[in-house]
């Protein structure tokens, strides 16, 4: 009687564990470790080797940082919290069908949050805060009708927010704060119908008023002409050399529809020159060399007077003037202040010329900063 006692105990004990982890020849083939797989696969740096167990020669149930329900034989929580992981979310992760707990928190997971993490329709808890999650908040996450807590603080993401998360019913967490939103809080925020915790509307609003600084110097200037060509008309041929800096490790810049002219004593003296589209990084820094240029530019008389002073004196101060669209690191158009301003003041020293005013008589002295406003 007690050794059949014991061989009760002994094969109940294979069973919990079978049920626990079932080592199987086709546990391999089922969506669920593929999709873990994938997941492993997306993550582009690992330092503490925190996933290096993720492997085929053990039964993903097994695996670290997931947790296995026996009754259903699938994974139903993954919980990845400030493992310095670096990379983005698969779309295979829609094949976790009875996933209920995702943390993947305090990382560095960027890139856009898919909207396959939608079709997860058993998720309770979703927090992706404390990342570099860009683009926008996918619109169909109001189809987690069993999502109960959702964190995306502090990330990068950006547009409009979607009125249909409202429309969860049994979410009773939600926190927004420290992205680039660009639309103000949708009214159906207010409509909640489970919700204990909202996110403070400064914490929401807060990075909108985050920009970026800009930097630009003029590097050099070449005067070719600058003269006048009748006593109320001005012609001018300058080259410049225009620089901008990026100088953060957060922003990144994108100029567009860029025009640079140069202007006398507040009145504008050549034509404008368009400069091409740029992109700058973390750090980065673009040089400009337009060429600009205007002929017998109608002038005040007292302008004409000015300059015949100021040449006497051996300067002339002028004016290079930048005007375009600036967009920030993620492609948002800064709210009401898209438009930049660049103004670079040159004092240039007036040499020896020839009778038309012509022939590299001006020398600039050194780099000139500018002022930047948007």
């Amino acid at each position: 009687m007690p050794v059949l006692h014991l061989l009760f105990l002994l094969l109940s004990l294979i069973t919990i564990s079978f049920l626990h982890c079932p080592i199987t020849a086709t546990s391999h083939s089922v969506p669920e470790y593929h999709a873990l797989l994938a997941l492993k696969s997306s993550i582009t740096s690992d330092p503490s080797s925190s996933l290096q167990p993720w492997s085929s020669s053990t039964h993903h149930c097994s695996w670290p940082f997931i947790t296995f329900d026996p009754t259903t034989l699938s994974i139903t929580a993954i919980d990845l919290t400030n493992l310095n992981l670096t990379g983005s979310i698969p779309l295979s992760i829609r094949h976790l069908p009875n996933l209920a707990n995702l943390s993947l928190a305090v990382n560095s997971f960027s890139d856009n949050i898919p909207p396959d993490v939608a079709h997860l329709s058993n998720l309770r808890y979703l927090n992706l805060s404390n990342n570099v999650f860009n683009g926008s908040l996918p619109s169909n996450l109001s189809l987690l009708q069993n999502l109960q807590i959702l964190d995306l603080y502090n990330n990068n993401l950006i547009e409009a927010l979607p009125a249909d998360l409202a429309g969860i019913p049994v979410l009773r967490h939600l926190h927004l704060g420290g992205s680039f939103f660009s639309s103000s809080i949708p009214s159906e925020y207010g409509q909640f119908p489970a919700l204990e915790y909202r996110t403070p509307v400064p914490l929401i609003i807060f990075k909108f008023a985050v920009r970026p600084n800009l930097s630009f110097s003029l590097q050099d200037i070449t005067i070719y002409q600058f003269n006048q060509t009748s006593p109320a008309t001005l012609t001018t041929t300058l080259h410049l050399s225009l620089s901008s800096h990026n100088p953060s490790s957060r922003f990144c810049l994108s100029y567009s529809s860029l025009r640079v002219y140069a202007s006398y004593h507040s009145q504008q003296i050549t034509l404008p020159t368009l400069l091409p589209p740029t992109f700058l990084g973390h750090h980065e820094s673009c040089l400009w060399s337009p060429l600009l240029y205007g002929v017998e530019v109608p002038v005040t008389p007292y302008l004409a007077e000015v300059l015949s002073v100021e040449q006497a004196k051996g300067y002339v101060a002028i004016d290079v003037k930048v005007e375009g669209e600036l967009k920030s690191q993620f492609g948002l158009v800064l709210p009401g202040q898209s438009q930049m301003h660049v103004s670079c003041r040159v004092v240039v020293v007036c040499g020896s010329q020839n009778g038309n005013g012509e022939g590299g008589g001006f020398q600039m002295l050194k780099p000139v900063w500018c002022s930047a406003s948007f």
